[in-house]
């Protein structure tokens, strides 16, 4: 291995290290037996192209000079993250160090194509102006529907008017002034939440997770050993296409989706049956944020019929964990807002389901990045990169 490669092997190690916890000198050089002086040369590079910052010392108890503490600079660079779905569009400007300079939230009036996109550009004109724009690295969006990420386009939504085949990154680079040609990746909205929470989340710390979104749609996203599982299919992940009533399917249509999970349990569905318990007329009808609010406060008619839900949450969670047995399967979805009325019953319901129940009581757990998952995650492409450790020869690992 080439002694430039060596370097930059160590500088990227360096620079995870610091990102990871706030660290010092004799820290890293104990933990990777590099040379104290190689590690002291890499951190004034660092230092110098304001990747990190000396943020204060710890006192040494043994013989010898205070240790200077280490972090990223959250001043080095930001990426604007974006999530879309029918309901709201969510935006975020985050640094390089994880922290959340701004968040917005708009509700879109109509599931509509020109809504979401007049929406969209609110928000990024808003995040722009938050920090210093030549500071901006990129902008990163998530999406509902099916999403070809190499391309950027939505390829299919049933949730949103007009949305079908829209490039995404065209959208931005063409409807919003931006002076410079911004880098734009787009994933689709389930992975951009599990990667939020393995990064930021309580996933960090794991290796094996499936994130379970309900909202509209039912979708998965999978982390194995570090890896998002990805395929060439576009809609690898729905796991609210799969079917559980085949007596539902009409005809030959086995994409009627009326015997399929989805058709059970969403957000529409839910908006609907606690209306029709309500008995309320269509001119008062309730959307799921006054529905939910209504749970909080303890309506026995609102908790009783969401409530019988319950079984469809329980299937999509077990199926999940009966094909694949993560350590954990994160939930996400605004139904989740009132987990704790939710939550005992579905895991007592979903080890019935199971053939090897886990040991652990905690296997599922709620998301803790809430409705900004997706705008979070739809920056890690930029993280993934800014962070990214080149891979070393076998021969350098030997030695």
């Amino acid at each position: 291995m080439k002694r430039k490669n060596i370097r930059k092997y160590y500088k990227q190690l360096i620079l995870n290290e610091v990102f990871l916890q706030k660290t010092s000198r004799i820290e890293i050089a104990g933990k990777y037996s590099i040379r104290p002086a190689t590690v002291t040369e890499i951190i004034q590079e660092l230092i110098t192209e304001n990747k990190i910052l000396q943020t204060g010392t710890i006192n040494n108890k043994k013989i010898g000079r205070n240790r200077v503490v280490l972090s990223i600079n959250p001043d080095y660079r930001y990426i604007i993250g974006l999530y879309i779905n029918e309901y709201y569009v969510y935006g975020v400007i985050i640094s390089f160090a994880g922290n959340i300079v701004k968040s917005i939230k708009i509700k879109n009036a109509h599931p509509f194509y020109n809504i979401i996109i007049g929406n969209l550009n609110k928000i990024v004109a808003l995040l722009i102006n938050a920090v210093p724009y030549t500071k901006i690295e990129g902008i990163g969006i998530a999406s509902v529907g099916v999403i070809d990420e190499k391309s950027g386009i939505c390829v299919k939504t049933s949730r949103i008017k007009d949305f079908n085949n829209v490039n995404l990154k065209n959208v931005i680079r063409n409807n919003i002034n931006i002076e410079k040609d911004l880098t734009v990746a787009v994933r689709m909205a389930v992975k951009a939440q599990l990667l939020a929470e393995k990064w930021f989340g309580i996933a960090v710390n794991n290796d094996f997770v499936v994130y379970l979104q309900i909202e509209a749609g039912i979708a998965i996203s999978v982390i194995n050993k570090g890896k998002i599982y990805m395929s060439s299919n576009p809609s690898a992940g729905l796991l609210g296409h799969t079917i559980i009533d085949q007596n539902k399917i009409r005809g030959t249509d086995f994409n009627s989706r009326n015997g399929h999970l989805e058709a059970f349990l969403n957000d529409q569905r839910i908006i609907e049956e606690c209306n029709k318990a309500l008995k309320n007329d269509p001119e008062h009808r309730l959307a799921l944020d006054e529905i939910l609010l209504k749970a909080k406060n303890g309506d026995s008619v609102v908790i009783k019929t969401i409530h019988k839900f319950i079984k469809y949450i329980a299937i999509a969670i077990a199926n999940t964990y009966n094909i694949y047995g993560p350590d954990n399967i994160i939930l996400g979805g605004r139904i989740f807002e009132i987990a704790d009325m939710l939550l005992p019953e579905t895991i007592e319901m979903v080890k019935k389901m199971l053939i090897f129940p886990p040991k652990r009581k905690d296997f599922v757990k709620i998301s803790k990045l809430g409705v900004f998952a997706g705008s979070i995650g739809a920056t890690i492409p930029f993280f993934e990169t800014f962070y990214s450790i080149p891979e070393p020869t076998r021969n350098f690992i030997n030695n």
